[in-house]
């Protein structure tokens, strides 16, 4: 079994081993619909939704060789919070065991994007638009954005590059965040912002946008890319971000050939067609792609 493969699996180990991929509570027991259990995943009035998390339960527990989840009692937020927490787990053990070169060691967290090179001129915005309360009118006070995921990439030393390649001495590129000894205050440059939705609705999706268009219209430097990941299980409520103008570069699903088996097992043509449809036009990938994606 190769490094991803099993990075892969414990990733859904540790989902399931922390009471986030379970089933919904009702007296100590899975709450059902219907009869079918309800996965913390699912939108628990949907009967599609309901029918499809459950079917992906059961292809996630045969691919992790788990016996069967646990029962939940985490709210909405507390369930964000974890999948924020266990996918920037596996993402950093993932790019933690790639280091191609030195030019790729990354930071890892989660917060304000002002710690980034491209947006660290926004906490001066801040603190002038704190003195000026006349400037909120123009500015407002969203657009510092605070990732779920931040993914940054360390300055690095001239002799980084090879010898003889630059040096101080120069007096040149001395403006690139990219070098320690160029600009002088030294960030990391944020090289992905990943927002982390346990489950989609409506409102979520236009929660993301906001924050994509947030992280293009403030930066200085070059673009982060802009990532979300998501369990949601209906590919209806999926095509509602993954469809459309590219605010986001690319949506990741927590286990997507498990969720295209359960598609397929439902016989939903409409569900199976939208999914078909994502995953062909490269809007829709599974959480293995992530680590790959984010280092180029």
């Amino acid at each position: 079994m190769s490094f991803m493969t099993e990075a892969r699996s414990e990733y859904h180990r540790d989902a399931i081993k922390r009471g986030l991929f379970a089933y919904r509570d009702k007296d100590g027991k899975p709450r059902e619909l219907n009869g079918v259990k309800i996965v913390t995943c699912a939108d628990g009035s949907s009967d599609t939704s309901v029918q499809i998390a459950f079917l992906l339960s059961q292809e996630v527990l045969k691919s992790a060789k788990v016996k069967d989840l646990n029962v939940s009692t985490y709210s909405g937020q507390e369930m964000g919070r974890i999948f924020g927490q266990v996918t920037m787990e596996y993402l950093k053990k993932c790019l933690d065991n790639i280091k191609p070169d030195k030019l790729r060691e990354f930071t890892f967290g989660a917060g304000r994007i002002v710690r980034y090179a491209q947006y660290a001129h926004l906490e001066e915005i801040s603190d002038l638009v704190k003195r000026f309360e006349e400037l909120q009118l123009d500015l407002g006070e969203d657009y510092i954005v605070e990732g779920d995921i931040l993914v940054g990439r360390q300055p690095v030393a001239d002799s980084d590059f090879g010898p003889d390649y630059i040096s101080a001495k120069n007096g040149i590129a001395t403006s690139t965040p990219t070098r320690k000894e160029g600009a002088g205050i030294h960030f990391p440059i944020l090289q992905a912002s990943i927002s982390c939705k346990w489950t989609m609705r409506s409102d979520r999706a236009q929660n993301v946008r906001t924050e994509a268009l947030n992280l293009i219209r403030h930066r200085k430097g070059r673009l982060p890319a802009m990532l979300f990941a998501t369990a949601e299980p209906e590919p209806t409520r999926l095509a509602s971000l993954a469809k459309g103008t590219g605010d986001i570069d690319r949506v990741y699903h927590f286990a997507l050939y498990e969720l295209i088996k359960a598609v397929d097992n439902l016989g939903n043509k409409n569900q199976k067609a939208q999914l078909d449809l994502l995953v062909r036009g490269k809007r829709l990938s599974d959480i293995s792609d992530l680590p790959f994606d984010i280092i180029t």
